[in-house]
């Protein structure tokens, strides 16, 4: 069919099973059951096309700019062969399905106008020069695996900036030359599968590494957008520019939709490459003040609370603040936390500092090595926010014990120090109460002093050394 204008209205399907040829300006259409399916040549405005019990599939050759999509229940496929998927319509929502995914050559939405959708699960993929921009109206998965085919979200030469009004769940994102965006204004982030995307050959949904760091130091050719399962253990995110994770209203990897309880970071390999496309907003407030900030910025404004755990009466887990975020994986350049820390992701206080404990696992497991220094620390979850107590920094030798998993303990009996002190989140506010009620007499300290080989004096715990040097002519006990 050509024309400048097509409408069709079917019962039984448009295109299924075999694609309705077209060359139109402009589409609307509307189908009862099975599927609709157009290729059409050239660019395409897609007006209005709705299908009450049916997938619909929708290729050009150009740009294919959206007004609305519906398919209830069912999937959505956009495919924009040698352009761009664009919003005409402002604000309206441009997609209604269970699931969508948008292929385009270069941008799949703009920062001005994203694609406006309310989906359960998103992948997409810009596969030359192009970012990604989505506005999400409720909750979303952002990659997600269909017949033994696992699916990503990803942008081969450019950013990936996705907002939800509501939860969002990471399986897998991938912008080797660009940074992330993830905003949940009303909800959490949650850490799902991901999965590993590398391979060795290229292929028609591959992202060619050569010459960036990633191939050159990491060893790694090509990403690809899709993986055959079963799929290998990966990060939620790969990212090769500056990154920016914000859940105002909620918490960071988290625990699960289903439990709460369980420790289930956000995995990520974010090595800033140089040249690399930035995704960080303008105006953000940095935990340490530096030129260069870290790989991934946080911001987080609530935290999973303290609750007791079911069939275990008195054991309380997340500790006396609660939990508000954990990532694990590797992100370079890090920075020193506030806890000392290094390297760490910095944390964004412009307005909103986080109500719980937040921690990093600075890991090389699982497709995620560091090209780019230092090497993986490996030594498990560590804190970076808030500051350490402290009681925990003055008292060397101070046996606390530290909650790692719901029903796991770790005892640290090294000396604990604000530079090298880390430990999941306390089972219990740190008491340290029983350190007031002991009194010595002098001559306790004098006798210790003196029989004792020390590094340094006692005199800092009882006065000082003016004062000690007075109490030693009152006589040894």
């Amino acid at each position: 069919i050509s024309a400048g204008n097509l409408f069709l209205t079917a019962v039984n399907g448009i295109g299924s099973g075999n694609a309705l040829e077209t060359k139109v300006n402009r589409l609307s259409a509307s189908n009862t059951t099975n599927d609709i399916s157009i290729n059409n040549f050239g660019n395409l405005f897609v007006q209005n096309v709705i299908n009450q019990d049916g997938d619909v599939y929708i290729t050009t050759h150009s740009n294919l700019t959206l007004g609305y999509v519906e398919a209830i229940g069912h999937f959505v496929g956009l495919t924009a062969g040698t352009g761009s998927i664009l919003n005409n319509s402002g604000s309206v929502l441009n997609i209604l399905a269970d699931t969508a995914e948008l292929m385009a050559l270069s941008d799949i939405g703009t920062a001005s106008s994203p694609i406006n959708t309310n989906l359960n699960n998103l992948a997409g993929f810009s596969s030359a020069a192009g970012n990604i921009y989505v506005s999400e109206t409720d909750s979303v998965n952002l990659g997600y695996i269909d017949t033994g085919v696992g699916h990503s979200l990803a942008a081969n030469n450019g950013i990936i900036h996705i907002v939800s009004t509501d939860d969002m769940m990471i399986n897998s994102v991938i912008s080797p030359r660009g940074g992330v965006f993830f905003k949940s204004t009303n909800g959490s982030i949650y850490s799902g599968q991901g999965w590993c995307p590398t391979v060795t050959s290229s292929g028609h949904y591959t992202m060619n590494l050569s010459g960036t760091d990633w191939q050159i130091l990491g060893r790694i050719d090509y990403f690809s957008q899709q993986m055959n399962t079963p799929l290998s253990d990966g990060p939620d995110v790969i990212a090769g520019g500056y990154s920016y994770f914000s859940a105002p209203k909620g918490t960071i990897g988290i625990g699960t939709l289903a439990d709460i309880a369980d420790y289930n970071p956000l995995r990520v390999n974010i090595q800033v490459l140089p040249g690399s496309y930035s995704a960080l907003p303008a105006g953000i407030v940095y935990i340490i003040p530096t030129p260069v900030p870290a790989g991934l910025i946080l911001q987080i404004g609530e935290a999973v609370p303290v609750y007791a755990a079911p069939g275990i009466p008195g054991v309380v887990h997340n500790g006396s603040l609660g939990m508000s975020g954990a990532i694990a994986g590797i992100v370079r350049p890090g920075v020193t936390a506030i806890t000392g820390i290094y390297p760490s992701p910095e944390i964004d206080l412009a307005g909103i500092k986080p109500s719980g404990y937040i921690f990093y696992d600075d890991t090389d497991a699982n497709c995620a090595s560091p090209f780019l220094k230092p090497a993986a620390s490996n030594i498990g979850p560590q804190q970076i926010w808030p500051a350490l107590p402290r009681v925990l920094a003055e008292f060397n030798g101070f046996k606390s014990y530290y909650e790692i998993l719901a029903d796991s303990r770790v005892s640290m009996v090294l000396p604990i120090r604000p530079t090298d002190f880390y430990a999941y989140h306390p089972i219990t506010e740190t008491d340290s109460s029983a350190f007031d009620n002991i009194s010595l007499d002098v001559g306790a300290y004098d006798f210790i002093e003196d029989n004792i080989k020390l590094k340094k004096p006692l005199a800092s715990f009882f006065g000082s050394t003016k004062e000690k040097g007075r109490k030693k002519k009152r006589g040894k006990i």
